[in-house]
């Protein structure tokens, strides 16, 4: 593939995940409000204050179908961004090794830390890992099977992924006042994490989980999509104009530079954070608890641990 193709995306696309990934950075800053400031710094009436609202917020039933609905936008645009990859194998065994490691960190650090039991068995980015792998061998034995009809296999797809979103809701995936499906404890075995992994329950102690079913169907319905819309992998967004393209007058003036110099540096920054949406997603935690970090201690507020 020659340095020109590699630079070709499609906008709308990193747009969407872009969008998508702020509204999950907002979300984690209240919860990094509510979990992590407490932990972090010595309590006192503001720190209560801050936390019982970013609790209340957390609790919201709003912002609780919200998530349902961006979790699965995610993985339908992902479900696109498949079917635009050269390599999902290589891109699927990425994304669950790193699933795998924060797993591991995760258990590590809060063994190490505080001593209790959380731990992530399912997480997001190895639901994301486990589906693209799943997505890649599905298609690769239908292509070893049925090369004739490969063009059919996107209806297969689009038919499979109704069926599993079906079979997630039959699992609660959605129930709002549970936030996701029955909870419960039990000692991990093989049984126990299948169980956990379709969705069927959440284990209590998990503290991120994000189950195959439904999700998976979504990726599968996205992969429809791409291969109906994106055949020609050409983005549909047209390219803004120039002040070039303008003519010299002032109301194109204030169009310009009121309106599409504006409009371009939103996109450009949202398509940024879709493009290196891995990143943004490892990442973010990091620089959001450093920076509440500076802005406590510059209130006064010291470190307890």
């Amino acid at each position: 593939m020659s340095k020109i193709n590699k630079r070709k995306r499609i906008v709308e696309i990193d747009f969407v995940r872009g969008v998508l990934i702020l509204f999950m950075i907002v979300d984690h800053i209240f919860y990094d409000l509510m979990d992590i400031v407490p932990k972090l710094f010595n309590i006192d009436m503001r720190i209560i204050q801050i936390q019982d609202f970013a609790m209340k917020y957390w609790l919201w039933p709003v912002r609780i179908g919200t998530r349902f609905f961006i979790l699965s936008m995610f993985f339908l645009i992902s479900g696109i961004s498949i079917c635009l990859s050269r390599n999902n194998l290589k891109r699927g065994l990425i994304i669950l090794g790193v699933g795998i490691a924060i797993s591991l960190g995760f258990y590590i650090y809060g063994i190490s830390s505080y001593g209790d039991n959380e731990y992530i068995l399912f997480g997001a980015i190895t639901c994301f890992g486990v589906s693209i792998l799943l997505y890649t061998l599905f298609r690769f034995i239908f292509k070893k099977l049925l090369p004739k009809y490969i063009d059919d296999f996107k209806w297969i797809m689009l038919a499979l992924g109704i069926l599993i979103i079906s079979i997630g809701l039959m699992f609660n995936c959605w129930d709002i006042s549970n936030n996701g499906a029955p909870t419960i404890y039990e000692p991990i075995s093989f049984r126990y994490f299948i169980n956990i992994m379709i969705g069927k329950f959440q284990d209590k102690n998990a503290v991120d989980w994000l189950p195959l079913f439904p999700y998976f169907g979504f990726m599968l319905i996205g992969s429809f999509i791409g291969e109906t819309l994106y055949k020609e992998r050409k983005s549909y967004f047209k390219t803004l104009p120039t002040r070039k393209d303008l003519s010299s007058n002032k109301i194109n003036d204030v169009i310009y530079y009121g309106g599409i110099i504006p409009y371009k540096g939103i996109k450009e920054a949202v398509t940024f954070t879709g493009r290196h949406s891995l990143w943004f997603y490892l990442l973010h935690q990091v620089v959001i608890i450093l920076i509440i970090g500076v802005i406590f201690l510059s209130m006064g507020y010291k470190i307890v641990l």
